[in-house]
């Protein structure tokens, strides 16, 4: 989206608060605001960004959408490198598989009374024990237990560790929007999705087909990553670049930029 002047934080701060959106952050280059919608249909496009325009008609000048095809690299499948390759490996070989790889096209999955307060409850505070979430739910340990359980096999439910990239010693956060011949897509996508920096990728239908979010370690290394790793992606026709300003929302959790703005003193 480009915003009118002087209300682009305005608008992103109106988009984090709904519920649909999952990321939201306040850019610079040919956009002013990026966020990521997550939607029942593809029909419910229609109504958010055009019959429910977020952040107010008056404030929102234009806007651009991209519906995700296909996603190369989610957030939780970065590995930033803290780890050495015994651990990271452990770890991997630990996890439950990615929802988009594990689960195909079909009707979702229907959570019942129970299972939409643990689900509550654990979406406000992912670290409760089950003897707090039990008491939460007016149920037993036990029972809690089986269905969290049950719900992660399901995959209705997923537990990630949110951390600012800046802590990891990644200092750049930038959207990458890239134009590629249809027939190369798949290669360009792998490769992409490759390099270390790279944090989400997904193709996508739109002016732009592959959409990604990098992080690096420097804003010197922005240079040597688009001429020769983005340059050498076949098929390229032409990339945008969006430099992250400030992040306000990531898997739907309000990060710590967006609580300060709120809580400013």
């Amino acid at each position: 989206m480009r915003c009118r002047p002087g209300t682009t934080y305005d608008v992103a701060a109106a988009i984090a608060a709904r519920p649909e959106a999952r990321f939201v952050a306040v850019v610079s280059g040919s956009a002013d605001c990026v966020a990521e919608f997550v939607v029942p249909t593809h029909a419910a496009i229609g109504k958010v960004m055009i019959a429910d325009v977020p952040g107010g008609g008056d404030r929102v000048s234009e806007s651009e959408t991209h519906a995700v095809m296909r996603t190369f690299v989610s957030n939780h499948d970065w590995n930033p490198g803290v780890l050495d390759e015994a651990a990271t490996a452990e770890l991997r070989d630990a996890a439950e598989p990615p929802f988009e790889d594990f689960f195909g096209e079909g009707p979702p999955d229907r959570l019942d009374e129970l299972e939409q307060v643990i689900v509550q409850a654990l979406g406000e505070d992912g670290r409760l024990p089950y003897k707090a979430l039990a008491k939460v739910a007016g149920s037993s340990e036990s029972t809690v237990k089986r269905r969290v359980e049950s719900l992660v096999r399901r995959g209705c439910l997923r537990f990630r560790t949110l951390t600012e990239p800046e802590v990891l010693g990644y200092t750049l956060e930038f959207m990458l929007w890239l134009e590629v011949e249809p027939g190369l897509l798949e290669r360009a996508g792998r490769q992409l999705a490759a390099h270390p920096g790279t944090r989400y990728l997904s193709a996508t239908t739109g002016r732009f087909n592959l959409a990604a979010q990098v992080a690096l370690r420097h804003y010197g290394a922005l240079f040597r990553y688009l001429t020769d790793d983005v340059g050498s992606l076949p098929g390229l026709r032409a990339a945008d670049v969006t430099l992250q300003l400030t992040t306000l929302k990531r898997a739907w959790a309000p990060t710590p930029a967006a609580r300060s703005t709120e809580n400013p003193a």
